[in-house]
């Protein structure tokens, strides 16, 4: 599934997303790691904007195409 970031996500969706469970999400928004907006009156439905999803997987990124530490057994390619 491509994210939109123009897009809201039901915590359902996101979960799937994550390949997590929805009590994954919550926990997310609980601990404000996961941006969400409420709609509706008391708590409301819990909708998750697609860049807030982005912007939460890049802050999660770790690593990357260039290793952190010189490893002798990688050729340099660049």
């Amino acid at each position: 599934m491509q994210i939109q970031p123009d897009r809201y996500y039901r915590p359902a969706e996101v979960a799937s997303v994550l390949g997590c469970g929805k009590t994954n999400v919550y926990d997310l928004i609980a601990h404000r790691d996961l941006a969400c907006t409420r709609i509706g009156a008391g708590n409301g439905g819990i909708r998750i904007h697609g860049a807030a999803l982005l912007e939460f997987l890049r802050s999660r990124t770790e690593g990357g195409p260039t290793p952190k530490i010189k490893l002798k057994n990688l050729r340099n390619l660049g």
